[in-house]
């Protein structure tokens, strides 16, 4: 059951881009009990989303390509008498074209996914369906989480607190695209003014989420059913950390 903390209902599908109104007054230990709750009602669409965006890109790309690479790597050497630099320089073009290929791939995937968090925190309903629908924002999506993942990559570089906080500042970036239909600038940069002021309780959010993660993949085999659990549940709750942000929260009460 889903309850509007604000006086006037919104209409998602008609939300002016820049209509935000924050709510702050919902406790953040509550955001992640909530999550909880929806995230429980809602098991299957959950879980097999997050298992989708896990294992379906690895499947279509990284799989084949490790297998090209392998056989690339191996005849060159084999012309090359051994030759390992020759084999190294032989492989490049197929990790390139592979790390573009996953990216075009995981980020069409993703838009779905985002989307079903959010009508999932709205109370609306989600299918499978939704993965389908990703088309419209995709390119903006894409460049968004690229910068985002090269900016966040550089700056873990320089000794990995600058990556952190872009992480942080960027925490809202890919919600504002798929929801205001932002340009991935425009998401970015209006993404780092909605953290501001709750840039620790995102912090506190990623900290938690590496935790899971830390302890769910170190668990022998469990770890490819237990990893897409607490990425769905992790995820819920940022959209709902998002949603409070933006002024469009609902609370959620166990019927």
């Amino acid at each position: 059951m889903f309850t509007n903390l604000q006086t006037w209902k919104v209409d998602s599908d008609r939300l002016p881009r820049e209509c935000f109104m924050p709510n702050d007054d919902v406790p953040f230990t509550d955001l992640f009990k909530q999550g909880a709750m929806i995230y429980k009602d809602n098991l299957f669409i959950s879980i097999g989303g997050a298992a989708l965006l896990s294992y379906v890109p690895a499947l279509l790309v990284v799989l084949p390509a490790c297998l090209i690479a392998f056989a690339v790597a191996g005849g060159t050497a084999m012309m090359t008498k051994g030759n390992q630099t020759a084999a190294f320089i032989a492989v490049l073009p197929v990790a390139l074209i592979s790390a573009v290929i996953f990216a075009a791939v995981y980020n069409v995937i993703r838009v779905g996914w985002t989307r079903i968090t959010l009508k999932l925190n709205k109370g609306e309903t989600a299918t499978f369906g939704d993965f389908a629908e990703s088309m419209p924002w995709f390119v903006n999506f894409l460049i968004c989480c690229v910068i985002i993942g090269v900016a966040t990559s550089l700056g873990a570089l320089c000794l990995v607190v600058p990556g952190i906080f872009i992480a942080v500042r960027t925490a809202f970036a890919p919600y504002l695209v798929v929801e205001r239909n932002m340009s991935a600038i425009e998401a970015i940069m209006k993404s780092n003014e909605l953290v501001t002021g709750y840039s620790w309780q995102i912090l506190g959010y990623l900290v938690a989420l590496f935790v899971a993660n830390s302890v769910a993949y170190n668990v022998p085999i469990l770890q490819f059913v237990l990893g897409p659990a607490i990425m769905a549940y992790f995820d819920i709750v940022l959209a709902r950390i998002y949603l409070m942000r933006t002024g469009e929260l609902f609370e959620y009460e166990d019927a």
